[in-house]
C-alpha cells in the first residue's frame, strides 16, 4: 500500500514537532522531588541536571535554627551557555508554612551571574519579593514553595526580575 504525499508531509512534521520540545519549568510539588526553576527576565533559569566540580549538587537546601533556611540552584554552565549562574532564597529558621516577604538580609532574594565577580542581584528595602512556603516538613526534611522578587545589582543599578519561581526539594 502506498503511502499519499500529504502522510508523509503530516509524519515528517509530527517527527519535527516531538523533536523539539519547549522547554519548561518544573511543577510545582510537594513531595521532595529535588526540584528547582524560575525566570529571570522572562528566561527559563533551571540548575544543571548533574553535580558540578568536586561533585557540588545543583540544588542545595538546609533549614537550621542557628543558620536559618536556604535552598540554592546553581546551573554550572555548559557550551550552549557557558555562564555559570545561582539563585538563592534565604529566610529564617523555617517552622511553618506561608508567606515570607524577601526585603532584609534575614529574608532576600539572589541572582548571581557569574559567580567568580559577576553581577549579584539581590532584594533590599525597595526591591522586594515574596516566597510562600507550601510545605515545611522539618521532621521529613521536605520542603516546597513558590517565589518572586526584584533584585538590584548596587554598582550598576540594573535590576533583574525573578517570577514564576518553585521548589520541592529535601534536606
Amino acid at each position: 500500500m502506498q503511502m499519499k504525499s500529504f502522510e508523509i508531509c503530516f509524519l515528517v512534521l509530527l517527527s519535527i514537532m516531538t523533536a523539539c520540545k519547549k522547554e519548561k519549568l518544573p511543577r510545582a510539588t510537594q513531595v521532595g522531588a529535588n526540584t528547582f526553576g524560575c525566570k529571570i527576565d522572562g528566561v527559563i533559569f533551571k540548575p544543571s541536571a548533574n553535580a558540578g566540580l568536586f561533585g557540588s549538587p545543583p540544588i542545595t537546601v538546609y533549614n537550621d535554627p542557628f543558620a536559618g533556611f536556604t535552598v540554592l540552584g546553581k546551573y554550572y554552565g555548559d557550551r550552549s551557555d557557558p555562564t555559570p549562574q545561582n539563585v538563592i532564597l534565604s529566610l529564617e529558621y523555617l517552622k511553618n508554612t506561608g508567606t515570607y516577604n524577601l526585603s532584609n538580609n534575614l529574608n532576600q532574594g539572589i541572582y548571581e551571574l557569574d559567580y567568580a565577580g559577576g553581577p549579584v542581584y539581590q532584594t533590599d528595602a525597595t526591591h522586594i519579593g515574596t516566597v510562600t512556603i507550601t510545605r515545611c516538613d522539618t521532621i521529613n526534611g521536605i520542603y516546597s514553595g513558590i517565589f518572586s522578587f526584584l533584585g538590584i545589582d548596587k554598582n550598576t543599578n540594573k535590576i533583574v526580575k525573578v517570577t514564576d519561581g518553585r521548589f520541592d526539594v529535601k534536606q
